[in-house]
């Protein structure tokens, strides 16, 4: 297949505007339809000025039934009810990769528990595959349906599942801590999002009940030959984009035996760097579908700390995306990334 057609839903949030950036410059695909419900009838450039007096489609409102036909991949850039409530009907002429959290997790009553509504979809649960691109690729070749992570599990997965794997963690114990900027809360203007409340300031939130635990849960007790006990806590950093995750277990292995696996299990991944003498950190990553991470010594024996950092909306978000679409489609994996 030369070109295939892409329909991003839900193309004004942050998100959505990275798919479009990379989409646009994809030389295998043709973007077919952008929608949005507040945005019908303006252009894209509204918002990416740089698309002025070039490729400049209009938003559309989303009407799955009629757009379908439309496109060849459908990304979902909606909340988790809205994917619940349009993938199968995508489904019945395209593919779709949902950004969301409706399809990451593989229990519905363990969704409804963390995102407080019901799951409407779950017939569908069984055919998604979680899109981690370095973990599940086999299962992603061909696929009709890829859950793209979160941000969040994205940095810490990619450095823990290989470790849990192994067994480097020696009494399934995982403790992370981390931090993301301020485009991880999306678009939407609330009172904990202004301006007053972001700058000079940093602090702790969802505090125990942050709807990524389970996700992160799910995929190290999936990995790992025993169960995986998870404390995980988010924080908002006064910056644009990009996550830092600080990770905290106990092992029986040292940091430098750990971090060679690491780099051995991600040799030639074109996505992943395993940094040997420097700490990973946001700027390194910003705006670029890269992963950079290690494995030091914490000082206290038999505690180590993995450490790593990503851009939330690329390698987080739309980059991960366009990686899974490119193995689900046979192209080339680091096309337009």
């Amino acid at each position: 297949m030369d070109t295939i057609r892409a329909g991003i839903a839900g193309a004004a949030g942050y998100s959505g505007l990275e798919l479009f950036r990379i989409l646009a410059r994809h030389p295998q695909v043709s973007i077919s339809f952008i929608t949005s419900e507040q945005c019908a009838g303006r252009p894209i450039s509204d918002f990416l000025p740089e698309q002025a007096g070039g490729f400049d489609p209009h938003f559309v409102p989303l009407d799955a039934q009629q757009l379908a036909n439309q496109a060849d991949v459908v990304f979902l850039a909606l909340p988790p009810e809205s994917s619940l409530e349009h993938a199968e009907a995508f489904l019945r002429s395209a593919r779709v990769i949902d950004l969301s959290a409706a399809f990451r997790l593989k229990d519905a009553l363990v969704y409804e528990k963390w995102y407080k509504h019901p799951h409407t979809a779950g017939a569908l649960l069984p055919k998604a595959v979680y899109g981690l691109s370095e973990w599940n690729r086999d299962a992603l070749r061909g696929a009709r349906l890829i859950a793209n992570p979160g941000c969040y599990p994205t940095s810490v997965l990619i450095p823990m599942l290989p470790l849990v794997h192994k067994g480097c963690v020696s009494d399934g114990s995982v403790i992370v801590d981390s931090k993301s900027g301020v485009s991880g809360m999306g678009r939407k203007i609330t009172a904990d999002a202004a301006f007053m409340q972001i700058n000079e300031n940093f602090r702790a939130y969802g505090v125990g009940t942050h709807r990524h635990t389970p996700e992160i849960a799910q995929e190290l007790n999936s990995a790992g030959k025993g169960a995986v006990d998870l404390v995980f806590t988010p924080h908002l950093l006064p910056i644009e984009r990009g996550i830092l995750s600080t990770i905290y277990f106990r092992s029986d292995f040292q940091a430098e035996e750990c971090r060679c696996f690491l780099a051995h299990f991600y040799e030639g991944e074109p996505f992943v760097r395993v940094l040997e003498d420097t700490l990973p950190e946001t700027a390194r990553v910003a705006h670029t579908n890269l992963c950079v991470c290690t494995v030091v010594p914490s000082g206290v024996d038999g505690t180590l700390i993995a450490i790593s950092a990503i851009d939330n909306l690329v390698k987080g978000a739309a980059g991960q995306a366009v990686q899974n679409m490119n193995i689900a489609f046979g192209f080339s994996e680091e096309l337009a990334l």
